[in-house]
């Protein structure tokens, strides 16, 4: 019975420390969208700069980043074909939720010029069709003794 007793009193204690963390920390959700059509970008990136954590965005362009430290952050958005966007001094509460909806405008994707340039000819001419019908029996030949 005591044993029981000690039991119980210990797991409430363990239940109530961790509601009171819990209620130490806020959310941060939101809504990420195109500017021009207004569809949602699935799989966009919402991180937290100061502290690593973030999120992608699901199906309908929302997303959550739970356990957040209440504080002023720096949030950076960004998806690729579209401008990274970061807010600054976004705060976040303690037990409360924190909503921030942005839409992205499209951007270009610029790259560097890459010229290729093929040091072999596309034929070999001095190569006959005759010598070309040749290494080809050759090649079934020997694949087929491999084969038997």
């Amino acid at each position: 019975m005591f044993k029981t007793i000690l039991f119980m009193k210990g797991f409430s204690l363990i239940i109530l420390f961790d509601l009171l963390i819990a209620a130490n920390v806020g959310k941060i959700v939101g809504r990420i969208t195109d500017l021009e059509s207004g569809k949602p970008l699935i799989g966009a990136n919402v991180i937290i700069e100061e502290t690593y954590q973030g999120s992608t965005t699901d199906e309908s362009g929302d997303f959550a980043i739970i356990n957040v430290h209440p504080g002023s952050y720096t949030i950076t958005i960004s998806y690729i074909g579209y401008e990274i966007v970061s807010q600054v001094e976004l705060k976040v509460n303690s037990d409360k939720t924190t909503h921030i909806d942005r839409a992205l405008k499209k951007e270009v994707i610029k790259g560097a010029v890459v010229t290729v340039i093929a040091e072999t000819p596309l034929i070999d001419k001095s190569n006959t069709a005759i010598e070309t019908a040749k290494s080809n029996i050759e090649k079934a030949e020997k694949a087929r003794k491999d084969v038997f």
